[in-house]
């Protein structure tokens, strides 16, 4: 028989403030209710949630919820509390943060006046996704908890679990004066005892649209997603009519990518489609070989790895040329006997080196491999200028991308190479275009190739079209599918209908 330990009596707060009506975002009724109803629906195990107000101008009147402006001798019956300062503090700076500090100490004193054993913050732009986060939160019985953010490479400070001997740490940090911490990164400055890294999440809402498939925790939400309801998707009621999932995505008027990060789709196809043996042109910081632990070679002319991106894989091959050189010197089946099971092309971003790629790449295939092209889907033509430019004008969370006419490959495998299944999967930042059914004995690009640079290095985009270009081929929802992944072998090679 398992026993179980006795559940700690356990709150959940937030900070807040409730600003002016010109953001409606940030009111009562939208952001902290939205919270709310995260923790309400969640697996979360909580006895009271405390909402910690820094002096807003109004609060709301919501049934079932408990308004304070001091603390009395007995614990509000009620589930949902507001504690309200009269004042607001605010905050002026990134690290000039005193309202914050003391609604976020105050969760302290309310948590020892009421004799609760576990505390679990959760900032009101901050969410669980997954159960097994949240169920991980539950099982925490000792400690300071909080997870690492990769953006920033600090711990998560809008998550945390306080609990025995984090929890005591927590009432001694809560007596010391706002001047130890002014000017300082809290998150730096907080003891935590044990920072995690085996969950997924971010801060995805400073760089992205949208919520990754595979995400167990988010944070940092700003408009115009914060008041979106797809972006939350993981609140959305689950379908219970059996219906069969659509993987096929519809690209509106306005283009965006609003699936998975590349990045993650990745690390997800090495998984699912038994990865044993993998090929890059173009690996940078090795982030994207990291997604793939197996014999692998790699090709940068100049390599910026300062990471771990063995991790026990067998062989590991590094090239420290162009693509070009390489493919003269050298044959790919010399290291990868077998052939590929994934190449990834994300090299020079001049669509006739591309082509070269693809064509020097798909003679080391087998009938199972899979190519990746990176950056072929871009989002307007300032990107595909042939010398990298960044427009100050532009979005922040774009400007900085650049793909070349790389773009050119598509239309060249739709004249050239119908027998292809070419797919175009809406992963962030710039795309990402899957081959599958790939020859090694087919000659057709490498006969025509001078012919075909010189045809279509006269074709503009303002002339194609981005909206032509985004439907030459089927784009994939890749939220849909990272939620059944083993159907991610059928959809690439059409062995079941998607």
């Amino acid at each position: 028989m398992v026993v179980y330990p006795p559940r700690q009596r356990t709150l959940v707060f937030c900070t807040a403030f409730s600003g002016p009506s010109t953001q409606p975002w940030a009111s009562w009724n939208v952001r902290y209710r939205r919270w709310l109803d995260a923790i309400a629906t969640s697996h979360l195990h909580y006895d009271q949630i405390l909402i910690v107000d820094d002096g807003s101008p109004t609060l709301p009147n919501w049934p079932g919820t408990a308004v304070m402006t001091h603390l009395g001798t007995q614990r509000p019956a009620e589930r949902v509390v507001i504690f309200h300062f009269p004042d607001n503090l605010g905050r002026s700076a990134v690290f000039e943060y005193p309202g914050w500090f003391r609604s976020f100490t105050f969760a302290a004193t309310y948590a020892k006046r009421y004799g609760f054993e576990k505390i679990i913050h959760i900032e009101s732009d901050a969410f669980l996704v997954s159960q097994r986060i949240q169920e991980f939160c539950n099982s925490v019985e000792d400690d300071w908890v909080t997870f690492l953010g990769p953006r920033h490479g600090y711990p998560e400070a809008a998550i945390q679990i306080m609990v025995g001997e984090g929890l005591r740490r927590f009432y001694e940090i809560a007596l010391r004066p706002y001047s130890d911490f002014a000017g300082k990164p809290i998150e730096m400055a907080l003891p935590f005892t044990r920072v995690e890294h085996q969950f997924t999440g971010d801060r995805y809402g400073e760089y992205l649209p949208y919520v990754p498939a595979d995400a167990d925790w988010t944070t940092q939400i700003y408009p115009p997603n914060a008041s979106s309801d797809e972006y939350y998707w993981w609140m959305a009621p689950r379908g219970s009519d059996g219906s069969k999932t659509t993987y096929q995505k519809e690209t509106g008027s306005e283009l965006r990518h609003t699936g998975l990060g590349y990045l993650a789709f990745m690390a997800t196809l090495s998984v699912h489609l038994s990865c044993r043996a993998y090929f890059e042109i173009g690996t940078g910081s090795g982030n994207t070989l990291k997604a793939f632990r197996c014999d692998s070679v790699c090709i940068d002319p100049h390599f910026l790895v300062s990471q771990d991106v063995l991790q026990g894989r067998r062989r590991a091959h590094f090239f420290q040329m162009t693509s070009d050189e390489f493919f003269e010197h050298n044959d790919l089946k010399t290291y990868l006997p077998c052939g590929f099971d994934i190449a990834f092309l994300d090299g020079l971003h001049h669509f006739e080196v591309l082509l070269r790629d693809f064509i020097n790449t798909e003679q080391c295939c087998h009938d199972r491999s899979t190519m990746l092209v990176h950056d072929c889907l871009p989002l307007n033509e300032r990107m595909t200028e042939r010398v990298m430019r960044i427009d100050e004008a532009e979005d922040p969370s774009t400007r900085d991308a650049w793909t070349g006419d790389v773009w050119r490959l598509l239309p060249i495998l739709k004249k050239f190479r119908p027998d292809l299944r070419v797919q175009q999967f809406d992963c962030g930042p710039t795309g990402l275009v899957v081959c599958t059914r790939l020859d090694p004995k087919s000659s057709i690009l490498s006969q025509n190739y001078h012919n075909i640079v010189h045809e279509f290095s006269k074709l503009s985009l303002a002339d194609f079209s981005l909206k032509r270009l985004w439907h030459l081929f089927p784009t994939i929802d890749t939220r849909k599918l990272s939620c059944r992944p083993t159907d991610i072998p059928g959809v690439l090679f059409g062995r079941t209908e998607s």
